[in-house]
């Protein structure tokens, strides 16, 4: 980038007479191509992590798009276990309500053993599925703010990356 300015002013200093200048002058003018080689190094520095930056930068975007992905699939999959427990909720109300309207014995039996076995068979392994699901979910949501953090980091990280490449503003 500034390499060839740089080396020119390097050739053209010790091209010239030494004998007319004072120590303290090159003493100063060695001091301003320390500054400069050291900005030049830490251009090169900058643009050669760049890349490297990017690519995990778009690595982690990946990441993120699972996680949201996976959260977003455990949302969805709740949402159906619950529409599901609503609907035999609701059968279990109706079971019960006619079993309590009905006069005939062994039918109020039947109906009281049918809304027993929806309560124990259909509704008890959708209520442990539903706090097994809502647990997941938990989890994603955690792993997915994780993957977030790692991206904002990288993204703090290229930004500083173009500040520092940017031209100062005289």
């Amino acid at each position: 980038m500034n390499r060839i300015p740089a080396f020119a002013l390097l050739a053209i200093l010790s091209a010239l007479p030494l004998s007319g200048q004072t120590s303290q002058s090159d003493s100063q003018t060695l001091q301003q191509i320390l500054v400069e080689l050291r900005s030049m190094h830490n251009d090169v520095r900058l643009s050669s992590t760049t890349p490297i930056l990017l690519a995990e930068y778009q690595v982690q975007q990946g990441f993120v798009a699972r996680a949201t992905q996976r959260r977003d699939d455990l949302r969805s999959k709740l949402t159906e276990i619950k529409s599901k427990m609503s609907e035999v909720d609701t059968q279990i109300a109706k079971t019960e309500e006619e079993a309590l309207t009905t006069s005939d014995h062994n039918q109020k039996q039947n109906l009281t053993d049918m809304a027993e076995n929806l309560k124990s068979l259909a509704l008890a392994p959708m209520k442990k599925q539903e706090l097994d699901t809502t647990n997941d979910l938990q989890d994603a949501e955690t792993a997915l703010a994780k993957e977030q953090n790692t991206l904002t980091g990288i993204k703090d990280q290229l930004d500083n990356i173009v500040k520092k490449l940017q031209p100062a503003v005289n």
